[in-house]
């Protein structure tokens, strides 16, 4: 074993474990990495630990830091959250003064019922003292008096400590009651499940104006519907800044509350709206021919497909015959007065787009009394510091994406098709989310990945990560928030990077990717939340888990019931007999990912000859990668052959292995396999090169075929009709009946009145 650093001192060793901070963990390669002890102690700080901040701590503050730590957890009668899984309440982990009377408890569901509770026993497992103070924790088994089980949901347990400590209020306790595992369907129909995948923002329809829609979206998902898919697949459908401060990245969102009103269908906002003004401005010249020039373009240009949706709710959301005795917008318009009452906080989120447009700069930048108005408990001024007639369009925009996803969403139930939507791990960090609620996240820090073999720098992503105690205080009711909004209209969820349901690695601003720390998160308490919010919605949790996952992750997936992410360059080795492993049972399996060349431009080596060109390969290592893929080519084709997939002489095309493999996932025991639609006309060009210089170029680029072309193509219907067929040839009986199964019908929870 090969161990790489230098150790931490033990003091600050202590105080790391105390706050949940790895000081070592295993790279890529297999070999251990200490963890800089600079950046232990940056991360320390932004979990707010007792040090100093202008210098490295000396071994005196760190004890002191770590008396102060020890106390504060003795002193909590019991921690912030407890998981029941299954409904039943696990003893209770009390930590008490010796000889203490044992504190009240009192439980309050989440309905409001008030529940009795009966203790049945409790044992002494530790004893500690503390500032001089003798605590035990005592492990206190209860049950509901009545004897049945807690209902699913999130509940308030409140305890009272006897001796007065916490000024005698009592203190509540989040209970998160949950299923043991995510939500599944129960049958198992007769073929396996498969799903047809497109970014939104590349398809093209007529009239579309530059960007896919939600409408286009439907018609994409009715048409594959139609020949067997029960999945249509697309990228994080979420707002993203596209002015100042201007990032495109669907996994950069300014919030994951609401839907982005980019996507907009413009002449179905215009009819909902009922605007006369929306309707003539549509069919208006000078619209149509800057419509027409975006849609010629082969990548989106953002600010101007953008700036015509917003054009079209500015007109929306005037008053017909304008004046100053106008109805308010909810007024007008009362679906969007209801949709208001059920979400209050789109309020203060189009005050806040409206601000950022007049700012024209991200928060951060804003002068300190809007910037700082969360902090004080108040809310953007009209007038002062934004827009009020800016701030109607923006809660249009936001209800009328909300009104035309939940559209999409029934139009799956009527066709047969399920939306499988993509939960980014985080948000901008200019964005909505972390101005209004910043205590939840570490803003002087950063998420990444390690160095690893095709990173060797590691990666630092720029989102700020969550702050493992403050979300577990608020009982993750923003990340319940999230999970809900995602999960509303979903058939399944696609968690990105699903290794931060255990831990997640912190970079201090300014250090390197190279440098960061991995901090621990509790993990049943993640787990908890994803498989209540699954079940609610009846929408299935695929993890993304993808790069070095630590097996113990991968075992988790498999005990809450996540599925994992397979993608076949990634599961080819040479050296192994069969070359490509099969898809775990219960996977979703998939060609590519947004992330990778399509199928064809990698086995074509089109993206070793971007990277190099790109900068990120020099001579040698693009040299050893083109050896390292003759190889990976020539053992799959081999294999292939064996299996009667290829034709035994010449040297096969890109069609012919990837149809080849196709056909493999598609008998496989894979839950779901998704096909990204532009591998079925073989296209070479990646949506996304991470960690290539330059990267706004990412996320432009549009489909090569309008959706009406796409789908009269011969060679398209012919590859959904192969995958269809090996689908309807998966096993269903036994052990594997579980992979299989068409998209069962989904109810939209929770539809709106409208």
């Amino acid at each position: 074993m090969t161990t790489r650093g230098a150790e931490a001192p033990e003091s600050l060793g202590r105080l790391a474990r105390l706050h949940g901070v790895l000081l070592r963990y295993r790279d890529a390669s297999g070999a251990v990495r200490v963890s800089p002890t600079e950046s232990v102690v940056a991360v320390l700080r932004s979990l707010g630990a007792a040090l100093p901040g202008d210098r490295m701590p000396s071994p005196q503050e760190v004890e002191e830091a770590c008396r102060l730590r020890r106390r504060e957890l003795w002193e909590r009668t019991l921690p912030p959250v407890v998981v029941a899984p299954g409904g039943r309440l696990p003893p209770l982990p009390l930590r008490v003064p010796a000889g203490a009377t044992p504190p009240e408890l009192r439980l309050e569901l989440e309905s409001g019922e008030a529940v009795e509770l009966t203790p049945t026993g409790t044992r002494t497992s530790r004893a500690e003292k503390v500032d001089g103070r003798e605590f035990v924790l005592r492990r206190t088994s209860v049950r509901l008096a009545d004897g049945r089980r807690l209902p699913s949901g999130v509940h308030r347990l409140l305890v009272r400590a006897a001796d007065g400590r916490e000024d005698g209020e009592p203190r509540s306790v989040h209970v998160l009651s949950a299923p043991r595992r995510c939500w599944r369907p129960d049958d198992a129909a007769e073929r396996g499940v498969w799903g047809a995948f497109l970014p939104l923002y590349a398809l093209r329809t007529r009239g579309s104006a530059g960007v896919g829609d939600y409408g286009g979206l439907g018609r994409l998902g009715s048409w594959a519907a139609g020949r067997g898919a029960s999945w249509l697949g697309t990228l994080p459908l979420l707002p993203t800044f596209l002015d100042a401060p201007f990032d495109p990245s669907p996994y950069a969102p300014v919030t994951r509350l609401f839907w982005s009103d980019l996507y907009l269908d413009p002449a179905a906002a215009a009819r909902r709206t009922g605007s006369a003004a929306a309707a003539s401005w549509l069919e208006s010249e000078m619209r149509g021919r800057r419509a027409r020039a975006l849609d010629a373009a082969e990548e989106v240009d953002y600010r101007a497909a953008a700036g015509l949706r917003r054009e079209l709710l500015d007109r929306a959301a005037r008053e017909p015959g304008g004046g100053e005795g106008a109805a308010p917008l909810a007024v007008r318009l009362p679906g969007l007065g209801r949709w208001l009452e059920r979400r209050p906080e789109a309020e203060a989120y189009a005050r806040f787009r409206a601000a950022t447009e007049r700012a024209g700069a991200g928060w951060t930048a804003w002068d300190a009394g809007p910037r700082d108005a969360p902090l004080r408990g108040e809310a953007l001024r009209p007038g002062r510091d934004f827009d009020p007639a800016v701030r109607d369009r923006w809660l249009l925009g936001a209800w009328l994406a909300h009104e035309q996803v939940e559209d999409l969403a029934r139009r799956g139930e009527r066709d047969g098709f399920g939306l499988y939507l993509d939960l980014p791990l985080s948000v901008h960090p200019d964005g909505f989310d972390v101005w209004r609620r910043r205590e939840l996240f570490a803003r002087e820090m950063s998420i990444g990945a390690p160095p690893d073999a095709f990173f060797r720098e590691g990666q630092d992503w720029g989102f700020p990560p969550p702050v493992p105690h403050a979300r577990r205080r608020s009982g993750y009711a923003h990340a319940r928030a999230c999970l809900e909004h995602s999960m509303r209209f979903s058939a399944a969820l696609r968690v990105d990077h699903v290794m931060g349901c255990h831990r997640l690695f912190w970079i201090p601003r300014g250090a390197g990717a190279a440098h960061g720390v991995y901090v621990r998160y509790p993990a049943r308490e993640a787990w908890a939340l994803l498989a209540l919010a699954s079940h609610r919605h009846r929408t299935e949790v695929v993890g993304e888990d993808l790069g070095t996952v630590p097996p113990a992750i991968r075992r988790a997936m498999d005990r809450y019931g996540a599925a994992r992410y397979y993608v076949v360059p990634f599961e080819i080795s040479p050296d192994r007999t069969p070359p490509l492993a099969a898809p775990p049972e219960g996977s979703v399996a998939t060609l590519d990912t947004h992330d990778t060349w399509p199928f064809a431009g990698w086995w074509e080596g089109r993206d070793i000859d971007g990277r190099v060109a790109l900068g990120m390969l020099d001579r040698e290592e693009a040299a050893a990668e083109r050896e390292g893929r003759r190889r990976v080519r020539a053992a799959l084709v081999g294999w292939l052959r064996e299996r009667g997939g290829l034709d035994a002489d010449g040297e096969p095309e890109a069609r012919d292995v990837m149809l080849a493999c196709l056909e493999e996932l598609g008998g496989s025991a894979a839950r779901a396999v998704v096909l990204n639609l532009e591998d079925a006309w073989l296209e070479r060009r990646p949506q996304n090169v991470p960690g290539a210089p330059g990267a706004a170029r990412s996320w432009r680029r549009r489909a090569a075929w309008r959706l009406d072309d796409l789908t009269a193509r011969p060679e398209v219907g012919d590859v959904l009709r192969r995958l269809e067929a090996a689908r309807r040839g998966a096993p269903t009986d036994g052990a594997a009946a579980a992979a299989g199964g068409a998209h069962a019908e989904r109810r939209v929870a929770g539809g709106d009145e409208r």
